[in-house]
Parts: structure tokens; C-alpha cells; sequence
């Protein structure tokens, strides 16, 4: 599991990271019989010299251990870290390259907090995570030690191992349950509160905050008593696994009151023994913490699969130069089990001024979506240049046709960002001509250039009239210099005079193709041609 999470960099670190906590392991496990030297060979001889020489060894080894354990505690956190950032970088990528349907199968809220779930990765990559490592690999060198001791003290570790085995199955099955219902539920409540806060008008002027409010506080309180009883399952679980160290300690000492009256092991061997014995059951006290800790992660990898399954669209294909012709040839089109297009043809030329009728629920703005290829699952053909659209590159394809959508969105940015749309190519002075043209600079006629260009766009555009969304939409658009210009219903929010120069703008427009969906009279008396669609 490891390993599919790393990137080869951090995981050759990680490998190297291992083989010191090996050699660490092994340090902590050859100290008690330097322990057990100290007892038999200098204190019961009185051998003070042999005494400080093994101390000095102790120390040695100590301290090179606590170098191991720091430069393994910082490599494991930039570990994390790493592998956080990687993992999260990958997430977002595949979701910026799943196809457009992916978005509509899956809710805002929900796929928001799958992707915040990754940071949790870097939860599992701390310095807890290496003393698990060491304290398994010490146990099991401990427990090689006292086989080679006394080989009867084994029985008791056996009956200890199997009581652990026991116990940290029944507990890892109960809190991985409840760890699958916490990460459901923390998605839940995420989703919840983005969509009450998205569509808190709706919800203040239909008098539904208390509804909304309760749906949540249920939500919460669910998340309260399943977090309540992980907590009890921990500390319960936690404490059986100490009772069971108690009692393997005094079956260890009962065993060697029994055999040293025999004469049969040394004070110092007991003394070891003792040492091996919390360095042998250190790895059970440990093992609620590690599934505690594995747990949530193990949950969240296979939450995240879910973006390998998103369908990836190809970019790959030639670049198409300006679009002249468009044709649409027995284009069908679901939304799942529902036909929204059915059997559509037509053609449009050169410099056509192309109207899209159809009543609602036609499938006036989904034949957009399959022109720019948002959406790849259609039956039939589209052809761009008599060439099939899908031949072409996705990005070439969108560099030559330019949309306003009837619903603007802008970005958290300044006017001017939102107007360039990450187009370095342009000047400012395009910029300020595109922005006269729309009626932008008039109608913020009591600020300069410089100030109107440096607005800035809060959440979408709510500091914005409709109009001026709508207008910076149209900016956007001409700015981009398309040859096929898409304008769904483009004169919805603009007054009377922004609506008469934007009208003239397209009947003295030429050398591009336009399609415009529209109710508006005006501008459907300038169209030459029209593509009608009926619901299926």
C-alpha cells in the first residue's frame, strides 16, 4: 500500500528510513543483555571496571539511537508532507481531466471534501508510525533473545500473542465500521453546508433555515455519537491490551521465582528478561494506535479511487485552425436514461448568423456542450472543417470558439484576470478597447481604467449587477478573437442601451460564425439562419 502511495523519490527515503529503524530495533534490543552483563559479570563480581566500560557502551549505543530516532522522526513529517502534496497534485489532475459527465454525476460538496480528505494522508507518515516500525522489529528481535535464554519462557508470550491476535482483530473490524461511517458522514455534512451556503437566498426567502439548519444538526450529531463510540472502543481495547502486558509480566516473574530456585537462571538474565519482555509486548500497547491511525487512511485510499474511475478525455489530435463550416449529422445525446437530442442535423457556414430555437428542456445548450466537446458520448457525427470534431485537439477545438453562457461564472480574481482568462498574449490596451466595446467603462463611468481593471471579484461575481457579469462574459469572449462565437441568451441583464450597441455589434459582424440562443426580438431579427430542435 505503501509504495502506490509514494512518489520513487519519497519512497526510496522511506526505504532508507527502514533499514535505521532496523538498526535501531537493534540497538534497543542488545541493551538489556548489556544490563544483564552490568548484574552478573561486574556488580555480583565486583567488577568496577568492566561495570563503567559496559555503561559507557550503553550510553554510546543510547545516544546513537536518539540520532536515528530524530533524523527518522523529521524524514518521516517531510515524508507526509510530501506525499500529501503529490497525492493531492494527482487528485486534482485527474479531475481537471475527467470528462464533463463525471461533474454531473457527482456533487460539488462531496467531491470538494474527497479532495480535502487527502491531507489526512500525511496523518499516517509520523514519528508514531516509525516507533511502530522499530517497536515490531525490537519485539521480534527481543522475543529471538529469549528463545535463546530459556526457551520455556516462550510459552507464556505464545499465550499472550494469540490473547492480543484476538483482541486487535475484534477491535481493528468494529473501528474500521466505524471510521467508513465518520468519513460518510463528515462528506455528508460538507456537502450539506455548501449547498445551504450556495443557495442561502433560496433558502432565506423561502423561510427554510430551520429546516436546513435541522437537516445539518442531525447530520452533526450522528457524527458526535460514532465518534463517541470509536473513542469508547479505543480507550476499551487500550486498556484489555495493558491487562494482558500485567499479566504476561507476572507469568514472567512467577516462571523465573520458579526456575532461579532451581539455580537455573541468573539475577541479571531476570533482569533482562524483564526488559524483553516490555520491549516484546510494546508492539500490542502500540496497536491501537496504529490501526487508530492506518485506519482512516486505508478508508481514504479507497475513497479516492473514485477518481480512477472517471472517464479521461483524449487531447491528442490535430490542431484545427479557423472554423468555417459546422455540421451536425444525426447527432443524438442522453443524460443518462434521458434523450435530450434525437437524430439532429444541419450545417452552418462561413459568417452565419445562426439562431438555436427550441423550446425548453430542447437541448438548445447541451448542442453547445457537444460542439466544444465537453461531452464526448454522443451518437452521430460532428464535423468541424468536414473533418470529425473528435480528430481534432480538445484544445485547439475550444481556442477557436468562445462561449457566454446564460449563468456567468467569474473567478475570485481581479476584473482584468477574469477578462484575459489566463491569456498572456494579449495587451492591455486590447483589454481596455474590448471593455469600451461591451459598455463595461461606461457603466462604471465613476472609476478610471486602472481602477475598473483592479476590481476585484468576490465569490463569483456577487459584488457585481448582472449586467456587469454579463458584460465582462462578453469581454471574455471577444477578447479571445474566435471563430465561432456562442452567445446563450446574451442581452439577459443589460439595460436598454448596452443591449442597443451589443445588437449592432452583431448585425456589423462579419467574418465569424455566430450562434445565439436568444428570446429576444431584437436580435432575432439580425439572424440569417436557424437550427430548430424539438424535444424528443
Amino acid at each position: 500500500m505503501v509504495k502506490n502511495v509514494m512518489p520513487k523519490r519519497a519512497y526510496v527515503y522511506f526505504c532508507f528510513m527502514l533499514l535505521l529503524a532496523g538498526l535501531s530495533s537493534f540497538i534497543s534490543s542488545t541493551i538489556p543483555s548489556l544490563y544483564s552483563a552490568i548484574v552478573d559479570n561486574g556488580i555480583m563480581t565486583s567488577n568496577q571496571g568492566y561495570i563503567y566500560k559496559v555503561l559507557i557502551w550503553i550510553l554510546a549505543l543510547t545516544v546513537l539511537n536518539g540520532i536515528i530516532k530524530i533524523y527518522n522522526s523529521i524524514t518521516i513529517n517531510k515524508i507526509g508532507l510530501y506525499v500529501s502534496r503529490e497525492l493531492k497534485e494527482s487528485t486534482i489532475k485527474k479531475v481537471f481531466d475527467s470528462s464533463y459527465e463525471f461533474f454531473d454525476k457527482v456533487r460539488t460538496g462531496e467531491l470538494v471534501q474527497r479532495i480535502k480528505e487527502v491531507d489526512a494522508i500525511s496523518g499516517v507518515f509520523n514519528p508514531q508510525f516509525i516507533a511502530i516500525i522499530v517497536s515490531a522489529i525490537t519485539g521480534i528481535l527481543s522475543l529471538i533473545k529469549v528463545v535463546y535464554l530459556d526457551v520455556r519462557m516462550v510459552m507464556i508470550y505464545i499465550i499472550a500473542f494469540f490473547s492480543l491476535l484476538i483482541v486487535s482483530y475484534r477491535f481493528s473490524n468494529k473501528y474500521k465500521a466505524l471510521t467508513y461511517e465518520l468519513v460518510r458522514l463528515n462528506a455528508d455534512f460538507s456537502r450539506n453546508v455548501n449547498e445551504s451556503i450556495t443557495g442561502m437566498n433560496e433558502i432565506k426567502t423561502n423561510n427554510l433555515s430551520s429546516l436546513k439548519r435541522n437537516s445539518i444538526s442531525v447530520i452533526n450529531k450522528e457524527i458526535y455519537e460514532k465518534t463517541k463510540k470509536q473513542n469508547s472502543c479505543y480507550a476499551f481495547n487500550a486498556e484489555i491490551i495493558t491487562l494482558i502486558n500485567v499479566m504476561t509480566s507476572l507469568g514472567i516473574t512467577a516462571l523465573y521465582a520458579y526456575l532461579f530456585g532451581d539455580g537455573n537462571l541468573t539475577l541479571g538474565t531476570y533482569i533482562a528478561l524483564t526488559q524483553y519482555t516490555s520491549l516484546i509486548m510494546a508492539p500490542a500497547q502500540m496497536a491501537s494506535s496504529g490501526i487508530s491511525m492506518i485506519q482512516p487512511i486505508i478508508v481514504i485510499l479507497k475513497r479516492l479511487s473514485f477518481f480512477d474511475e472517471a472517464e479521461r478525455q483524449n487531447d491528442a489530435g490535430t490542431d484545427i485552425g479557423a472554423i468555417r463550416t459546422i455540421t451536425f449529422e444525426k447527432v443524438s445525446f442522453n443524460y443518462d436514461a434521458k434523450e435530450v437530442l434525437n437524430n439532429v442535423s444541419f450545417t452552418i457556414n462561413e459568417s452565419d448568423k445562426v439562431l438555436i430555437n427550441g423550446e425548453n428542456g430542447s437541448g438548445k445548450t447541451t448542442l453547445v456542450k457537444l460542439l466544444v466537446r465537453l461531452y464526448d458520448n454522443y451518437n452521430g457525427i460532428i464535423k468541424l472543417n468536414n473533418m470529425d470534431s473528435k480528430k481534432y485537439s480538445l484544445k485547439s477545438i475550444r481556442r477557436q470558439i468562445a462561449i457566454v453562457f446564460q449563468e456567468t461564472f467569474l473567478f475570485d480574481d481581479t476584473l482584468y484576470s477574469n477578462i484575459i482568462c489566463g491569456n498572456k498574449n494579449v495587451s492591455r490596451e486590447e483589454v481596455i478597447d474590448v471593455i469600451e466595446k461591451v459598455g463595461l467603462v461606461k457603466n462604471l463611468s465613476g472609476m478610471s481604467i486602472d481602477e475598473i481593471l483592479n476590481v476585484s471579484i468576490v465569490e463569483g461575481g456577487k459584488n457585481l449587477s448582472g449586467g456587469q457579469k454579463r458584460m465582462i462574459a462578453i469581454a471574455r469572449a471577444l477578447l479571445k478573437k474566435p471563430s465561432v462565437l456562442i452567445l446563450d441568451e446574451p442581452t439577459t441583464y443589460l439595460d436598454e442601451e448596452t443591449k442597443n450597441n451589443f445588437c449592432a455589434f452583431i448585425r456589423d459582424t462579419q467574418d465569424i460564425i455566430l450562434i445565439i440562443i436568444s428570446h429576444d426580438n431584437d436580435l432575432r431579427r439580425l439572424i440569417n439562419n436557424t437550427v430548430e430542435l424539438k424535444k424528443p
